[in-house]
């Protein structure tokens, strides 16, 4: 599955979740940080919770787009370094688990 992640008018974390809700498809239950967005995508592909409308078949993998990507480096480089850390921790604990990545991000 692919989802396009739009980071050009990403300036804080505050618009990133935002972006990150409508890209998604979280639901109201998502808290607008970086804990629940990581726990949002494990639940994605464990389908253990309602927080995303996006759920990944066993051997699907989750391929985010970035667009915008020279913006949020320009403009604020630790969002862009938060969500490059969250993804390591989601694919991290699927590692763990004896899986492989789950989450593919590729910029544009």
């Amino acid at each position: 599955m692919r989802v396009y992640l739009d980071l050009s008018n990403v300036y804080d974390f505050q618009d990133f979740h935002a972006e990150s809700f409508r890209a998604f498809k979280f639901t109201g239950f998502y808290d607008h940080d970086m804990e629940s967005w990581t726990n949002a995508m494990i639940n994605m592909i464990e389908d253990d919770d309602e927080l995303t409308g996006i759920y990944l078949t066993a051997d699907e993998h989750l391929t985010v787009l970035l667009e915008g990507t020279e913006m949020v480096i320009n403009h604020c480089p630790e969002v862009l370094l938060g969500f490059m850390e969250a993804v390591a921790l989601v694919n991290q604990r699927f590692a763990d688990e004896g899986v492989n990545s789950r989450i593919r991000i590729i910029p544009s």
